[in-house]
């Protein structure tokens, strides 16, 4: 009865007990091994950098307890994407299929070998143009991921045992740091605004400020041109995707002003916006006058568009 009592106690104290991994035996508290990790299962949360409206972006990931959760992190993020995040038009610009094939860390430094669908990334890793953006984008969500580790200071990237260089390597050798990618040679969009006229518009009023061509899509930029009778205020041109502002052209954009030493206002501009690089489906294309004062802003012209898959803008 005694062995009944203590065992039905023992039972009580193992399923109530205030203290987490500690058991009552014999009038003892013995520390147990965590049973999560004994079976190899031990969990942690990390976080991987993937790419949404264009802009890079922080998810956490729950990888299996390692001895290297930088790799585990690494390898998280060659999976891309979960189909939730997708839905919620989170992208990456690495390819589907890309394995991990070495992994190095050696007193902060990472390097890391790639295997995969490569061709286009390795076809334009010397060139700094809208084909290559994807590359830098890939370099980017890599090289943060790793980064956000206090154990890794740079990062070097191969591709079956050749390194991507960044700009066709201007920055110093092919480890990469996160400072890098704020370097205004590397962050520049690929735009172009310009005044093609001065002369008013057919030489006569006109009720509505502004006109704007049906924009045309490729290469990874819109193209547009337009022309207005507003005598003074900026064009504005701004790209935007569910609401999410991707893009703005506003003091890097043609100004209505006098253009060449010419006497009137510009009255035809023309220019291009790039893409962010994994932006797909439906964006709108909006154009407007913004005066320089504090008057109201014209009636914007809003153009809808469909935008190409990734595919499409990396080659």
């Amino acid at each position: 009865m005694r062995r009944v009592v203590a065992l039905m106690l023992a039972a009580f104290l193992a399923g109530c007990g205030g203290i987490d991994g500690v058991r009552a035996e014999g009038g003892k508290e013995l520390e147990l091994a965590d049973p999560i990790a004994a079976q190899g299962t031990a969990e942690r949360t990390i976080s991987v950098y993937l790419l949404r409206y264009g802009k890079r972006v922080t998810v956490e990931r729950t990888v299996s307890g390692t001895p290297s959760p930088e790799q585990a992190a690494l390898q998280s993020l060659l999976t891309g994407p979960t189909p939730v995040e997708v839905k919620e038009r989170y992208v990456t610009a690495i390819p589907a299929g890309a394995k991990l094939l070495d992994f190095a860390l050696n007193n902060g430094a990472v390097e890391i070998d790639l295997g995969g669908p490569f061709e286009t990334i390795q076809r334009n890793a010397s060139t700094d143009d809208i084909e290559a953006r994807q590359r830098q984008k890939l370099l980017e969500q890599i090289v943060y991921t790793l980064t956000e580790f206090d154990t890794v200071r740079s990062v070097e990237v191969r591709v079956n045992g050749a390194t991507i260089p960044l700009l066709n390597n201007q920055f110093g050798g092919p480890a990469l740091t996160r400072d890098v990618f704020d370097q205004p040679a590397v962050a520049a969009w690929h735009d172009q605004t310009r005044c093609t006229g001065n002369e008013k518009v057919g030489g006569r009023k006109s009720t509505r400020a502004l006109r704007v061509a049906k924009p045309v899509v490729g290469a990874g930029v819109v193209s547009f041109a337009g022309e207005t009778d507003a005598e003074r205020g900026a064009i504005r041109v701004q790209l935007e995707q569910d609401g999410t502002l991707l893009r703005s052209l506003e003091e890097g954009a043609t100004y209505n002003r006098p253009a060449d030493g010419g006497t009137e206002p510009c009255a035809q501009f023309e220019g291009r916006v790039e893409i962010p690089w994994g932006v797909t489906g439906e964006v709108l294309l909006r154009v407007s006058v913004q005066p320089v004062d504090a008057g109201a802003e014209r009636q914007p012209v809003e153009l809808p568009l469909d935008i190409g898959n990734e595919a499409d803008l990396a080659t």
